[in-house]
């Protein structure tokens, strides 16, 4: 099993652990991220630390995550998804919730992503879509905007059904815009059916 799919089916079976206790994967090598395909139009150069960089993402180390980001974009400073994934690295999904400062200085690196103007539509609506989130920093409103940023990504779960990474981050989303209220876990189902095909694909 791939470390990506194991972390997935960690987070659905703990995901009241990890909410609670804000959960770090600090025990966790670098060498057990495993790996993505992440195609984006920055530099060669920069392909695989980036890919390495959403590797990071998905399992979690978001402060090295963030690092790696920060690289590619003084490695690459028209890359515009590096921007992007600096935000993304700045909201800990499952266990924390940005405050208004946070928040604002996503919205600022995706406004930087915005004005170099991605070259594709893929990473166009890739921005776009975590823009939804940070576009109203109130912490007092994450519910709604966390369920902006789930909608966006189904979205491109149905556009994009060749894209794994857009799989991983839609199944995500529906965890991190789960009411705390809700007893009937259907966000969590519908993660688990996500997760059921990346197995397929990848045991």
């Amino acid at each position: 099993m791939r470390p990506l799919t194991w972390i997935w089916a960690f987070c659905l079976f703990l995901l009241p652990v990890l909410a609670d206790q804000g959960t770090h994967h600090e025990e966790l090598s670098p060498e057990q991220v495993g790996t993505v395909h992440f195609p984006v139009s920055c530099s060669p150069q920069v392909a695989q630390p980036f890919e390495r960089a959403v590797a990071l993402l998905h399992s979690f180390w978001y402060e090295e995550a963030q690092k790696e980001f920060e690289d590619v974009s003084r490695r690459d400073p028209q890359c515009a998804m590096a921007f992007w994934g600096i935000a993304m690295s700045l909201w800990h999904q499952l266990w924390n919730h940005p405050d208004a400062s946070t928040s604002k200085n996503a919205a600022e690196d995706l406004q930087k992503a915005e004005r170099l103007n991605p070259k594709t539509q893929r990473e166009r609506d890739y921005i776009e879509a975590i823009a939804l989130f940070y576009q109203e920093p109130d912490p007092n409103h994450y519910h709604e905007r966390a369920t902006r940023y789930a909608d966006a990504m189904e979205q491109m779960y149905r556009k994009y059904p060749q894209d794994r990474e857009a799989a991983a981050f839609y199944g995500l989303s529906l965890l991190a815009s789960e009411p705390d209220s809700d007893t009937s876990n259907v966000n969590r189902k519908k993660a688990a059916a996500i997760l059921e095909k990346l197995f397929a694909v990848e045991p």
